[in-house]
């Protein structure tokens, strides 16, 4: 839920060092692994949202463990970095791995640029596939999935969660195309007043046409009805 992005270096040097860790620390939470292996245990405990993987690695091919991501993990903006440009090595990484770039050695400079617009490319065709296109807040399919890992991150630490359903009575069945737009502003503006209303730590989301989700993280039964009421005053006044 964080603003920075999490971006994995594979490399078998140490790439996160001196001027370039600190130009890309504001942006992202930066994750380093010398082999695959590594790379796969951070992966699994991480959500990994942009990955720079060498080329040649230590225990296998770069190219090689970014398709098997593609499969397992195809939301994450994969780039290659090799020693020297070669475009067969670079087409194959495109053609198997589906690679954003392609990055040459010494490749510390236009690392930044790529990354810029790797955020970009993240944020515009990969986050947004799990929005729900009429008000932006999470998609069905991605709030279920937040709500299962919050569920088990209380389990393991003892935590307390809040769940709210909001089941918004409109729209009628047999609404004609005047209701039906007014029911479009009225989800749209229920969803702006929810963003408005919920803490940085939670979040909401559309589970149905008029079904809505929300997650409160860190907040009792008595906490989540102070927050209900205050939703359901300013879902009134409106």
């Amino acid at each position: 839920l964080s603003e920075k992005l999490n971006l994995l270096f594979v490399e078998t040097s140490d790439a996160l060092t001196g001027p370039l860790q600190s130009k890309l620390e504001p942006s992202f939470n930066l994750f380093q692994a010398d082999n695959i292996e590594q790379a796969g245990d951070i992966i699994s405990k991480i959500d990994i949202q942009i990955i720079v993987c060498e080329e040649e690695l230590s225990d296998g091919s770069g190219t090689e463990f970014l398709a098997r991501l593609k499969k397992s993990h195809p939301n994450i903006v994969r780039i290659i970095s090799g020693s020297n440009e070669d475009p067969a090595v670079a087409l194959n990484a495109v053609n198997t791995a589906g690679i954003f770039k392609f990055l040459v050695a010494p490749w510390e400079d236009s690392a930044v640029e790529a990354l810029t617009d790797a955020i970009e490319y993240y944020r515009t065709e990969v986050q947004n596939q799990f929005k729900d296109n009429l008000t932006g807040l999470k998609s069905a399919a991605t709030i279920l999935d937040i709500l299962l890992a919050e569920i088990k991150r209380c389990d393991r630490y003892g935590s307390t969660l809040s769940v709210i359903l909001v089941r918004v009575t409109n729209p009628k069945e047999n609404s004609d195309l005047h209701d039906f737009l007014i029911d479009r502003l009225l989800f749209q503006k229920i969803a702006e007043i929810l963003q408005y209303e919920v803490r940085g730590s939670d979040l909401g989301g559309r589970l149905t046409e008029n079904h809505f989700l929300i997650l409160l993280t860190e907040t009792n039964e008595s906490g989540a009805l102070v927050f209900l009421n205050r939703f359901v005053d300013s879902v009134n006044k409106f």
